[in-house]
C-alpha cells in the first residue's frame, strides 16, 4: 500500500479512537503518508464558543504531535454529520484511505460497527482501515501484523483484492492465507448436503483461488470451507490468530473480524465491481450442473 499517500483520521476523543493512534503513526513511518485529523461537531451540539473550538482544535494538535509524532499533520474541525462530512472531505480532498475506530458496541444488545462508521464503509470511494480498538493489545496486530487474512467473495472483485492483499502482505513482511466460505446463494439453494456435490463445490472453488494465486501469491496458504462467510472467517481468525484481514465490502466477513484484529476494506473500481444483485458464484453454477 505504498500507493497511499493521503490518509483521512477522523477523530472523537473516544477510547477506540485513540486506540488508532499507534496504527497512524505506524502509516506515517511506513508509506510516508500525509494525515489529517477531522473532527466533526453535530449541529446540535455546537454552542458558538471560540474557546471551545480552541480546546478542540488543542486537543488535536496534541494527538498530532504526542501521539502521531510526526509534523505537517493538518487539523481541522467542521460543523454537521459526521458521516456526510467525512464522506465530503474524502471525496474532495483525493483520501486514499480513512483510518476511523469501529465506533459500536460489543454488549449483547449493542451493535459492533456505530453508525458513522457504517456509512463510512458502506460509502467511501477509497479504502478503510477498521480498528475494533480492543483488539490492539496483541504486539502483532494491524501494521504490524505477521499473519494477514484475506476472504474472497469469488467474483470479480478478486483479482483486485488479492493483489491489494498481497502488496500489503509483502510489505509487512507477514504470511497471508486466502479464505472463502461455500454458502448457498439466496434463493439458489446449492445440494451442499450431498457429499459427491460438496467434494465438487469445495474443488472447483480451490481451483479458482489457486489460479489467482500463480498470478498474484503462489505462496499463500488457501482455507475454503462450507458455512457462512461469517463463521468461516472468525474460525480461520482465531485458529491462526491472524492480524489483520482485507477484503472488499463483504459485511459478513467484516463483522467476522470483530474484536479480532483490524479490518482493511477495500473499494473495487468500477471496472470490477460486483452489481447490487451479486451474481451466482461460478462454484454454484457448477454445482447446480452436477446435481
Amino acid at each position: 500500500m505504498s500507493t497511499i499517500h493521503r490518509v483521512l483520521f477522523p477523530v472523537d476523543f473516544s477510547l477506540g479512537c485513540q486506540a488508532l493512534v499507534p496504527t497512524v503513526r505506524r502509516m506515517i513511518e511506513c508509506w510516508h503518508a500525509e494525515v489529517t485529523l477531522l473532527h466533526v461537531i453535530e449541529e446540535r451540539q455546537w454552542l458558538g464558543r471560540k474557546h471551545e473550538l480552541e480546546r478542540l482544535m488543542f486537543q488535536m494538535r496534541a494527538i498530532a504531535g504526542e501521539g502521531l509524532r510526526a509534523r505537517g499533520v493538518t487539523c481541522r474541525v467542521e460543523r454537521g454529520d459526521p458521516g456526510e462530512r467525512i464522506l465530503e472531505y474524502v471525496r474532495g480532498k483525493g483520501v486514499e484511505l480513512v483510518a476511523l475506530s469501529a465506533g459500536g458496541s460489543s454488549s449483547l444488545y449493542g451493535h459492533p460497527i456505530g453508525s458513522v462508521a457504517d456509512q463510512v464503509l458502506a460509502e467511501a470511494p477509497c479504502p478503510v482501515w477498521l480498528d475494533w480498538g480492543s483488539a490492539r493489545s496483541r504486539s502483532t496486530a494491524g501494521m504490524y501484523a505477521r499473519q494477514v487474512a484475506c476472504a474472497l467473495a469469488l467474483n470479480e472483485s478478486d483479482e483486485h483484492v488479492l493483489r491489494q492483499a498481497t502488496e500489503i502482505s509483502g510489505e509487512l513482511e507477514a504470511e497471508l492465507t486466502v479464505i472463502h466460505a461455500v454458502s448457498p446463494s439466496p434463493g439458489k439453494p446449492v445440494l451442499l448436503w450431498d457429499q459427491r456435490v460438496r467434494d465438487g463445490v469445495l474443488e472447483t472453488a480451490k481451483r479458482r483461488i489457486e489460479g489467482l494465486l500463480r498470478r498474484f501469491h503462489p505462496a499463500a496458504d488457501v482455507a475454503v470451507e462450507v458455512g457462512s462467510s461469517h463463521t468461516v472467517v472468525s474460525r480461520v481468525i482465531q485458529d491462526q490468530e491472524m492480524g489483520l484481514l482485507v477484503t472488499g465490502n463483504v459485511r459478513e466477513a467484516i463483522l467476522a473480524a470483530e474484536c479480532e484484529c483490524p479490518v482493511l476494506r477495500l473499494a473495487i473500481p468500477a471496472a470490477s465491481a460486483v452489481a447490487a444483485t451479486e451474481p451466482e458464484p461460478r462454484y454454484a453454477i457448477a454445482a447446480r450442473r452436477s446435481a
